[in-house]
């Protein structure tokens, strides 16, 4: 074909190209008046209902389905939806698309011979009016008209963290915005200026709410959302930034984020709080604020009483700190520990704030501790037993961090950022814990104070060692403790009266009124108690709790669950006595290792004796190999208080001198059918009362302490100064009796005292006045008796079956009797001659007799060993 054929035809399609451009230029926001001018659609069958189609006249087929770009849908006429008001102007007259478009710009009065896209109006203005900003100052952050396509818009300069424009960011009217293609939403917008040190800039959202701001006369930037990158806040270097957020969560959530990017680079930060409900999406802006009455007073009231940022309440992720991974990962390690340590807090004191009554909520979900060089955090008490310790349901109970959890705290603390290169823009990439960040926190063994040091969790008010109590609900920082308290507590009163005290210890004691007591127990029951609710005021061991009786179903583990659920609201974590030495140390170690405030070993019914438990009765810390790894705990802390209940308990060892017996007698063949109780389910009882009755044990205290500690006069109990000091003498200082006193209780089951009280009489029988040696012994106690011959040596045979199991030989009796040498029994001892050739001989002397002062030669009338009849101490059993 000719060029000249094809020329017209090419300029004509040009022409009805800028035509069109200029004609949908012109109906911006008023394609509903076209739809009606034009179109001939009446105007109230636009409203977005269903109504008689205006061509087919079929009955409630109708609708227009989009008032912006002014497209209408026939369920009859239109096999799909329609495209826009010129499609609409075609269906509905027949016309071709030229025809539609030279009527609407006949009607708008657009010039069809004018070559471009000129509109009538000013892209600029228009866009102003449709986002209601102020025209000069939507001009100052250098918006210039462009075409976005065959669209045009206000074109908005963006600029990155150096300051320099890297993209563009394109307004139309009626639509949301574009960015420059392939570059994202990242940038600032400034109105043609950058920010210089000791000025205040406000800092929005977007470009829009910036420019309103601006146009009241502030200094505004904006963001291309709600979240400011950590890389731009240093364009605010020395600035005093007041952060003005839209009413919703996104916008609220968002300043947390950005006030925790600002603090440290700028001056100061603040946030301005726009009056209006927050709600969960598109809230009102300072646009929206400023349309309505007294608004433009509204939005400078709450600059000028903008609040100074602080972090958001324990939890948020909107705080979280952007850290950017480098080789420098000793560095990362610490910034992450630093934030991992704010993780889970509010204000600077890590606590509510309230009277205590949040239950817990004291213990918000996310907070990392350390103990002894390792982290932990607090968890409920799930049914996997701690080394066969069973615990109540709901014990809170201190727990090693695992490693999967701390990546899930790293997240929650962080967001880790590695920056990439596009272009003249650098982009900050987010990333996932690394496995060596994590082991690198996990197993690094010291961390900074930001890390708070845990001592232990309580249930209840407690006493510090100073005296005063913990009250409020939170971590304490005097203590390392953690109250989580389960309800309201009454309020202890700072100096409470001796009569207070004498009140509160008759309220608790009433308690266990039907128990049947023998002599003064009853004050062991009531010093447990006090035990358990002040152990962290007790610089020191606490002896063991004893509780014995005469019969099975007495009451003795309901005494000890009684006392838990004051302390603690549940019942005492229990575990079967283990005999094995090695097991009792694996016990202690997970006790220790948790942090478990009590321990009962229900039932015991073998002879009572550790020296691993005597150990942990005697010590404030405790150390070993954690189960199964080659490490060791490092020092722990042991501050729990340790019981046992049986039947005629017989104890070993040196655990005698470090226990306290609380006896029971019941003179009932079944005990556990006695009925008449005050309280039938005294334990349900307990647990609905126990508030007032804890803050009754703590009053106790608390009294005596502001009464000046006076000096009851009590015995002394070596090892256990500190616990007697506080608990012993509070007691007395009611009026109650010394729970010491109960030791002399104890003599009966003291298995050792036993045998050496038998050993003695026996080595008295066999003594020829020089001593005997071990050979000797075994010699006697080999002897064949016929039926009518009487055995000389009752005791000696009961003494040696006691020490040594099996058949005994002279090694082992020697071994054996080493172990109880130079002990006083009775004003005896057993004492050890070197004879000839090194043969040890054994004998008994008095104390503060000569080495030859022989018991036989001085208390023949009940030592003789010619006499049979000789009164022998006899123990409950032989191994």
């Amino acid at each position: 074909m000719p060029v000249s054929d094809t020329t017209p035809r090419r300029n004509q399609s040009r022409a009805l190209c800028d035509l069109t451009t200029a004609v949908k230029t012109a109906a911006l926001d008023r394609a509903v008046e076209l739809l009606d001018q034009v179109g001939g659609i009446p105007r109230e069958l636009l409203d977005g209902k269903h109504h008689p189609c205006p061509r087919c006249r079929g009955t409630d087929r109708f609708r227009l389905i989009d008032a912006d770009r002014g497209a209408v849908l026939c369920n009859q006429c239109f096999r799909e939806k329609n495209g826009d008001w010129i499609a609409a102007v075609m269906w509905m007259h027949g016309w071709s698309f030229s025809d539609a478009v030279r009527a609407a710009a006949e009607y708008l009065g657009v010039d069809p011979g004018k070559n471009g896209p000129s509109p009538q109006r000013d892209i600029i203005a228009a866009v102003c009016a449709d986002k209601r900003m102020p025209e000069a100052a939507f001009r100052m952050f250098g918006a210039e008209p462009a075409m976005h396509g065959k669209l045009p818009v206000a074109r908005v300069p963006v600029y990155n963290q150096t300051g320099k424009q890297h993209s563009y960011f394109d307004l139309p009217v009626g639509k949301k915005g574009w960015w420059k293609a392939g570059t994202g939403s990242t940038g600032m917008f400034f109105p043609g200026q950058l920010p210089k040190p000791g000025e205040t800039w406000c800092v929005a959202e977007g470009v829009k709410d910036p420019a309103a701001l601006v146009g009241l006369g502030y200094l505004a930037a904006g963001m291309p959302n709600s979240k400011l990158n950590a890389k731009y806040a240093r364009l605010f270097t020395g600035c005093h930034v007041v952060l003005v957020h839209d009413l919703d969560k996104a916008g609220l959530n968002g300043t947390q984020g950005n006030g925790g990017q600002l603090v440290g680079i700028a001056a100061s930060v603040r946030v301005a709080r726009l009056p209006g409900e927050i709600v969960e999406i598109h809230g009102d802006d300072v646009r929206d604020v400023l349309s309505k009455p007294a608004g433009e007073q509204s939005v400078r009231q709450a600059i000028e009483d903008a609040a100074e940022w602080t972090p958001a309440a324990s939890g948020s992720t909107a705080q979280r700190r952007a850290v950017e991974v480098s080789f420098e990962e000793a560095t990362v390690a610490s910034i992450v520990i630093g934030q991992l340590g704010q993780l889970g807090w509010s204000g600077d004191d890590g606590d509510d704030g309230d009277d205590g009554d949040d239950g817990d909520d004291a213990q918000p979900r996310g907070r990392i501790y350390q103990r002894t060089g390792q982290l932990v955090h607090v968890t409920q008490a799930v049914s996997t037993p701690t080394c066969g310790i069973v615990l109540p349901e709901h014990m809170l109970r201190i727990r090693p961090l695992p490693a999967p959890i701390l990546r899930e705290r790293i997240t929650s603390a962080v967001v880790l950022v590695k920056p990439l290169t596009s272009d003249d823009d650098e982009v900050m990439k987010r990333l996932r814990p690394a496995h060596w960040l994590v082991n690198a926190i996990h197993q690094r063994g010291e961390y900074p104070p930001c890390i708070r040091s845990l001592a232990g969790v309580v249930r209840c008010p407690t006493l510090r060692p100073d005296g005063s109590v913990i009250q409020v609900a939170g971590y304490d920082d005097a203590t390392g403790l953690l109250y989580v308290p389960d309800g309201k507590y009454p309020e202890i009163p700072d100096r409470p009266s001796r009569d207070d005290a004498r009140r509160a210890a008759d309220e608790l004691l009433d308690v266990v009124a039907d128990f049947p007591f023998v002599g003064v127990s009853q004050s062991v029951w009531l010093s447990l108690v006090l035990t358990l609710v002040a152990r962290p005021a007790i610089a020191g061991p606490c002896p063991l709790f004893a509780f014995d009786a005469n019969t099975p179903a007495s009451g003795k583990s309901l005494l000890c669950d009684v006392a838990a659920v004051v302390a603690y609201g549940d019942r005492m974590p229990r575990k079967a006595w283990v005999r094995d030495d090695e097991e009792m140390r694996k016990v202690i170690t997970s006790v220790a290792l948790e942090a478990i405030p009590v321990v009962l070993f229900d039932n015991v019914s073998s002879v009572l004796g550790s020296s691993s438990l005597d150990a942990a009765l005697t010590g404030t810390t405790w150390t070993d190999r954690i189960l199964g790894k080659s490490k060791t705990t490092g020092v722990l802390p042991l501050t729990t208080v340790w019981a046992v209940t049986g039947n005629n308990l017989v104890i070993g060892g040196d655990t005698p001198r470090r226990t306290l017996f609380c006896r029971l007698e019941s003179a009932e063949e079944h005990p556990e059918e006695r009925q008449g109780f005050t309280h039938p389910d005294l334990v349900a009882w307990v647990r609905k009362n126990r508030h007032p009755l804890a803050v009754a044990a703590v009053m106790i205290l608390r009294g005596y302490i502001v009464a000046g500690r006076p000096d009851m006069q009590l015995a002394p109990w070596g090892s256990y100064e500190a616990w007697s000091a506080l608990i012993r003498q509070a007691i007395v200082w009611v009026d109650v009796h010394d729970p010491g006193d109960t030791r002399t209780n104890g003599s009966d089951a003291d298995r050792s005292t036993e045998v050496l009280r038998l050993l003695l009489d026996g080595i008295v029988e066999v003594d020829p006045g020089d001593g005997v040696t071990a050979v000797e012994i075994e010699r006697v106690l080999s002897r064949q008796f016929g039926p009518d011959d009487v055995d000389q040596f009752p005791a000696l045979r009961a003494a040696v079956a006691e020490m040594c199991s099996g058949r005994p030989t002279a090694r082992s009796i020697g071994y054996r009797l080493r172990s109880y040498l130079g002990r006083v029994c009775g004003g005896r001892r057993l004492a050890r001659n070197e004879g000839h050739g090194r043969v040890r001989r054994w004998s008994v002397e008095q104390v503060g007799g000569g080495k030859g002062a022989s018991v036989a030669a001085t208390t023949p009338e009940t030592s003789s060993p010619s006499s049979p009849s000789s009164p022998v101490r006899r123990v409950r059993g032989v191994l």
